[in-house]
């Protein structure tokens, strides 16, 4: 912030020299007083500018790059501020449907304390921080005023809400509430995304905490990135959930606690309360999770009550997420303008994984674009979030090292380093080439405790006044590169899959923002793709390409089989294949093998996103039959012959309901007929009996007791 306050020790000089030389007009001084402030002014001004508008000043990059939009110009600040005074913001905060986080009563203003004429100031300065410089400065100040003063007349603000409960003048309540709320409700607009944290607290039980909360109750219990345990490669790696909680219910309070804050601010924003019955709802959701995580996330939203169990089943999309970029970057990305035929690989560098998938742009029947699935996509536990527990070995192994009688670093203290090097280092790493490259040593503080090594000019590691010092070359070849070397291999595998040329890579997701991992990409694959680029706000293309999919949910064409799914049903007897134990006789005397396994889509295979088999079976009218799916991994050229085979594993479960049969008595059959769907990351169940239809999505949970599906037809 040095800058910001060079600039308001320049303007209060100005000031000062201005009134000094208006206080002495007739003065014959005065032409010298008048050129001292001008020259001041001279200075002033242009850097007010540069500060306000240039984005990129390294002084200010650890503050505004999170808050600041690149297209940010003063004329865009006039237009979207007349656009929200002229939508009722101002209306808003009169009437006191909306509070301002600036806005005091008059009881606040009088506990503020200090002087009369500062206890207002006192109290605007305590939350001037939220407010970063450049929306917020002498210039953005005057324009947002500009704005605003032609709907908030002294008329409008005499007899308000607000001028009730504040007790403020006209002027006080324009300059110090309604400029700075419009400003940051603009910044709030460019602010790239606001990444809630995937944590919850619990006290005795019950939840009391969520998102980005700081120190809790001794007694209380914290649950972090749980959404991790859908993740079945990733179990055992992962705490236990404490108070015996499911993972379901712990998905289940965040989607509601983050569903009801939506729906609150987006109720204050436009003024009325959001019908969220007219909602449909979009979960993008990784590659790789199994039906049975997905399964679980939709239970986890009907028990949230965003949505119920009698809801139509496209009311929630659970969308998958390389899909849903490959959308966003068919939508946004028209400047790369690839053309029908041509293919592209997207690398999603994300937190915790990284997902590689190579899409080929198509025309549909419709003469309107669309995509297909080229080559099946790959993923690795990989990400931006697992270069800190590299820094943190790092630091730990080599202090112990460097101070083998020194009481080691605590994990408190470890912890403080790596929010050091996640808030202050990492963003900043770059590749060499690059012209905001730093070859000055990268200092972490250390406890006093650990004071200095011995070091000469050479060393790119060493300790001294308590400092780690790091080359940063060392920083990239020990942090860094083993991270992303894992996403080139990644990358590389892909390429090798294709039976001809790549067209393009798009890079996106929050690692994918890395100018270094770029930078790294390119050097390896330029020489075989000639488009190698990170989108601006690649970080958003899976919320935003959700959104779309909501919109236009079969843009993706087709898509390859990542598994062989298939049914378990009754079959003939085979006394030469099939064992003793699994023979059943039906009440005709028909002999049957029961948990057979029958295959309806094929690993490797490429199938229409609407694709589906139709299937026809018959049970007695006695109870409400099962169908149980499986999915078997493995060659589809050898498939399982029986559904207690090791290598199948379910995936759900349907009850299907038998509707009232008028006639129809226990001993009866009934034909169903039934269209299974890969429906999205789904599978979706049509049923028919006698004319009477009924859908079933995701995981239907079957009472003791029931009868497996009889005779396949």
């Amino acid at each position: 912030m040095d800058a910001y306050y060079k600039l308001d020790t320049l303007k209060k000089e100005y000031i000062q020299k201005k009134i000094y030389a208006e206080d002495n007009k007739y003065s014959r001084n005065f032409k010298k007083f008048k050129g001292e402030y001008k020259k001041i002014h001279n200075i002033y001004e242009p850097k007010l500018r540069e500060f306000c508008k240039l984005h990129t000043i390294e002084e200010q990059r650890p503050l505004i790059v999170k808050y600041f939009c690149e297209s940010f110009t003063f004329e865009s600040l006039a237009n979207r501020s007349k656009n929200l005074v002229k939508n009722g913001a101002i209306d808003r905060l009169l009437s006191g449907e909306f509070r301002s986080q600036f806005e005091y009563s008059k009881s606040d203003i009088e506990a503020a304390g200090g002087p009369a004429k500062y206890k207002l100031l006192n109290l605007f300065y305590a939350n001037k921080h939220r407010i970063m410089p450049g929306y917020y400065g002498q210039i953005g100040f005057e324009i947002i005023s500009k704005a605003a003063i032609y709907k908030f007349s002294h008329e409008a603000y005499k007899g308000s809400s607000a001028q009730k409960k504040t007790g403020l003048s006209h002027q006080q309540y324009l300059t110090t509430v309604i400029v700075p709320e419009i400003a940051c409700w603009i910044i709030a607009e460019d602010q790239a995304y606001s990444h809630v944290p995937t944590r919850l607290a619990y006290l005795n039980g019950k939840l009391f905490k969520w998102g980005a909360f700081g120190i809790v109750l001794k007694d209380a219990k914290t649950v972090s990135l749980f959404k991790l345990h859908l993740d079945e490669t990733k179990k055992g790696l992962i705490p236990e959930l404490p108070y015996g909680l499911e993972i379901e219910q712990a998905i289940s309070d965040y989607l509601r606690s983050i569903f009801e804050h939506t729906c609150t601010f987006l109720s204050r924003r436009i003024g009325k309360e959001i019908d969220t019955n007219k909602l449909r709802f979009c979960l993008p959701v990784p590659d790789g999770w199994t039906e049975k995580a997905r399964n679980t996330m939709r239970n986890a939203v009907i028990r949230a009550g965003i949505i119920s169990k009698e809801d139509p089943e496209d009311r929630l999309l659970l969308v998958s997420e390389s899909e849903a970029i490959a959308l966003y970057c068919e939508t946004f990305l028209v400047e790369y303008n690839l053309k029908p035929g041509q293919n592209f690989l997207i690398c999603d560098a994300g937190r915790f994984n990284v997902n590689v998938v190579v899409y080929r742009k198509t025309v549909d029947n419709n003469g309107k674009n669309s995509l297909m699935e080229e080559v099946a996509g790959d993923s690795v536990i990989s990400g931006y979030t697992t270069l800190d527990p590299h820094f943190r070995n790092f630091v730990s192994d080599n202090v112990n090292l460097f101070f083998k009688n020194v009481k080691p670093l605590t994990d408190r203290e470890l912890d403080n380093i790596v929010d050091i090097f996640t808030n202050d280092i990492k963003p900043r790493v770059c590749h060499p080439s690059n012209p905001h490259y730093d070859k000055d040593y990268i200092i972490i503080p250390l406890p006093e405790r650990f004071d200095e090594t011995e070091y000469d000019e050479e060393d790119k590691l060493f300790v001294a006044d308590s400092q780690l010092h790091m080359h940063p070359e060392l920083m990239l070849s020990e942090i860094f590169d083993p991270v992303i070397n894992q996403v080139l291999s990644l990358i590389d595998t892909q390429l090798k899959r294709i039976d001809r040329k790549l067209d393009a890579i798009f890079l996106v997701g929050e690692f994918g923002q890395s100018t270094y991992l770029l930078h790294k990409i390119k050097d390896k694959f330029s020489t075989e793709v000639i488009l190698i680029c990170a989108p601006h706000r690649g970080e958003m293309a899976v919320v935003r390409g959700a959104v779309l999919m909501g919109l236009n949910p079969q843009f993706v064409k087709q898509r390859i089989i990542r598994r062989t799914y298939g049914y378990e049903c009754s079959l003939e007897f085979d006394k030469s294949l099939d064992p003793e134990g699994l023979r059943a006789v039906d009440q005709n005397g028909e002999v049957y093998c029961n948990n057979r396994f029958r295959s309806y889509v094929l690993k490797g295979e490429i199938r229409d996103v609407d694709y589906y088999v139709d299937i026809s079976f018959k049970c007695y009218y006695s109870k409400n039959p099962v169908l149980k799916l499986y999915a078997y991994d493995g060659n589809p050229d050898h498939l399982p012959r029986f559904t207690t085979d090791d290598a199948t594993k379910k995936v759900t479960e349907f009850e299907i309901k038998l509707p009232n049969l008028p006639g129809k008595g226990p001993n009866d059959t009934v034909v169903i007929d039934a269209k299974l769907y890969l429906y999205q990351t789904e599978i979706k169940l049509e049923v028919e009996i006698e004319n009477i239809k009924k859908i079933y999505t995701g995981s239907h949970k079957k009472v003791d007791n029931m009868p497996f599906i009889g005779e396949i037809r």
